[in-house]
């Protein structure tokens, strides 16, 4: 639901580009897969964290974190030893924005193919595995293939 969902929809006429202001992790899934409904969730829990906002955040009246609080709660959430500078960042911005491609939704297979490769393409495609695609300045760098879309318990 995009009222409520952090993640932005994308497809291949609509992907970040070397114009993006934004780095961007892009999930590429397939809806079918057992455990789609649990990564839904998990990936919208990174794109909170990492400070996106449904579409209707600006009408809620709810302030934004600053990165360097929003790196600080992350540092506490998972034990990292974070050093920040003494002041700053100041940025209301997401540190990083969070996307997801359906790979088995109407004419996104080659789009899919073309950015993970055809191996890892056809894992997700058939076989309900997940990509996970940094996106930074209009390159892109696969950094994730191909695991399973059930969250280990």
């Amino acid at each position: 639901d995009r009222a409520v969902d952090l993640v932005v929809p994308l497809c291949k006429a609509h992907f970040p580009g070397g114009e993006s202001k934004h780095d961007w992790a892009v999930v590429f899934y397939s809806t079918w897969a057992s455990g789609a409904d649990e990564l839904r969730l998990a990936v919208n829990e990174v794109a909170s964290d990492m400070g996106n906002e449904p579409p209707t955040a600006g009408r809620t009246g709810v302030t934004p974190k600053r990165q360097r609080e929003r790196l600080a709660s992350l540092a506490e959430k998972f034990k990292l030893n974070v050093k920040l500078p003494k002041v700053g960042p100041f940025s209301k911005h997401a540190i990083a924005k969070i996307g997801g491609v359906c790979c088995d939704c109407e004419g996104q297979a080659s789009f899919c193919q073309t950015l993970l490769g055809s191996a890892v393409a056809r894992q997700v495609s058939a076989k309900g595995k997940i990509g996970v695609v940094l996106v930074s300045g209009g390159e892109e760098k696969l950094v994730h293939q191909a695991s399973t879309m059930t969250p280990r318990a």
